[in-house]
């Protein structure tokens, strides 16, 4: 049977979409110009963290004679996903 969306498997998006949106975009003590640097820089800055985590792996990857084959159960699973629950 398929696993249906609900409205628990989006806590956590939907938790640091309000804070960023609270927290940074309506935030009356800024300007707007300094609201948008820093929603933007707020965006950015963890994406290419991600960008380069993935880059990291990658390069693990290749040196690799034997290549894994990772499940949710699996220990090395985390390395490749956590660090995109943040951006995303």
């Amino acid at each position: 049977m398929p696993r249906r969306n609900t409205r628990e498997d989006h806590k956590l998006t939907d938790s640091t979409t309000l804070l960023y949106g609270r927290y940074i975009l309506d935030n009356g003590r800024w300007n707007q110009k300094r609201r948008a640097q820093i929603g933007f820089l707020a965006w950015v800055i963890p994406m290419v963290a991600c960008i380069a985590w993935m880059l990291g792996n990658q390069t693990i990857y290749r040196k690799m004679d034997k290549l894994p084959k990772y499940d949710w159960t699996d220990k090395g699973w985390a390395n490749a996903y956590l660090p995109f629950v943040r951006v995303f």
